[in-house]
């Protein structure tokens, strides 16, 4: 199974654009670098990847809010999702602003509907329907319909994500079409890390310079605290991700904090804060 996992992986990127670098989703996930395509066991996984559905067994709320300034929210999110084990069926919703002002203000606001399937060979797959609405250094707002398709593996302690998002090949700058492939680890609950790799075409496997790379690491001491830490680096910049988690409710309830440090970059950094409610 693992080899028609990573040969999907090498055969569906030979078509893929250039890799975004918003962060619209789960304060938690942005405090770990944003490596959220191996991370399923979060609400925002209806956005990095919708497989991860499958991994439930409840209701799941998140709402995320990040800032760039002192003032209002330039970016939020409100994901949602419900999935019943016992009878392999659910789905998943979510709204998402994404502000970024390099090179020039800009903004999309995206919605996603997921579902989530299990092949025959075990292997769940994902599949999202998704509406950008984007306005691009105020040339006039417009809309593109796409879509996601996921699919999660664990292997070996390893889970193994990989989303390509936005399939269709949308014409938005800010969620443009792209593949993510990832890896996470929980060693006995109180350490996860996660990686991620971002590729725009086929000649990023063999010039890995043009590639996004993401690495995020979890340590949480007590079930209620956690901190976070990580580092992102694209062909255009690197920045450096903190953050804090506050639990409580058995952790089904949740309250996040994230920075991210751009450390080429004057007055670019941003945070984030979240809440996370989950019904069993």
């Amino acid at each position: 199974m693992l080899r028609i996992f990573i040969f999907c992986c090498f055969i569906l990127a030979t078509c893929t654009r250039l890799p975004s670098a918003s962060e619209p989703a789960g304060t938690r996930v942005q405090a770990m670098a944003g490596a959220g395509v191996a991370l399923p066991m979060e609400a925002v996984t209806v956005f990095y990847n919708p497989a991860g559905i499958f991994l439930q067994d409840r209701i799941a709320l998140d709402m995320t809010l990040g800032f760039d300034d002192l003032g209002l929210p330039g970016s939020w999110g409100i994901s949602y999702l419900k999935y019943v084990q016992s009878a392999k069926r659910g789905a998943g919703f979510g709204v998402y602003r994404i502000k970024d002002s390099l090179p020039i203000e800009s903004d999309a606001i995206a919605a996603i509907l997921a579902t989530v399937y299990q092949t025959p060979i075990g292997l769940p797959v994902g599949v999202s329907f998704k509406y950008i609405s984007e306005n691009w250094n105020d040339e006039g707002r417009e809309g593109y319909f796409s879509g996601d398709v996921g699919a999660l593996m664990p292997y070996r302690g390893f889970m193994l994500g990989l989303n390509f998002q936005s399939i269709t090949d949308p014409e938005s700058r800010l969620l443009p079409y792209r593949v993510l492939f990832g890896a996470s680890r929980s060693f006995g609950g109180k350490i996860t890390a996660a990686f991620q790799l971002g590729v725009d075409d086929w000649d990023d496997f063999k010039n890995l310079d043009h590639a996004e790379y993401r690495l995020g690491i979890e340590l949480r001491p007590s079930s209620s605290f956690a901190l976070q830490g990580g580092k992102v680096e694209t062909p255009d910049l690197e920045y450096w991700t903190a953050g804090l988690g506050l639990f409580a409710n058995g952790g089904l309830a949740s309250l996040h904090a994230a920075y991210h440090w751009y450390p080429d970059l004057d007055n670019y950094d941003r945070f984030y804060i979240g809440y996370s409610y989950y019904l069993r």
